[in-house]
């Protein structure tokens, strides 16, 4: 079985033969958790959307419905420059 280390600043290195059989490569997006008493890293697939569930987000998404049902949001605009226009014209 492959080992590491744990260093400075938490950082851990990835064996090599780890990155070859699963595909990682520099940059590659984990996903950490703890699960009785082990730590399990799986990686981020290209369209993972987990984040879209978590409490965090999903606070945050009610939030813009309720901006959007009480009216708090602006018209969509048909380019970037009326939108700028739109926002510099606020006081």
């Amino acid at each position: 079985m492959p080992v590491t280390v744990v260093r400075e600043n938490g950082r851990v290195v990835l064996p090599v033969a780890i990155r070859k059989k699963l595909g990682l490569k520099s940059g590659d997006v984990l996903n950490v958790k703890s699960d009785n008493g082990r730590i399990v890293l799986e990686p981020r697939g290209k369209n993972d959307q987990s984040w879209y569930w978590t409490a965090r987000w999903q606070k945050k998404v009610k939030a813009a419905f309720k901006d959007v049902e009480e009216g708090k949001v602006s018209k969509a605009y048909d380019n970037l420059e009326e939108a700028l226009k739109a926002l510099k014209g606020r006081t």
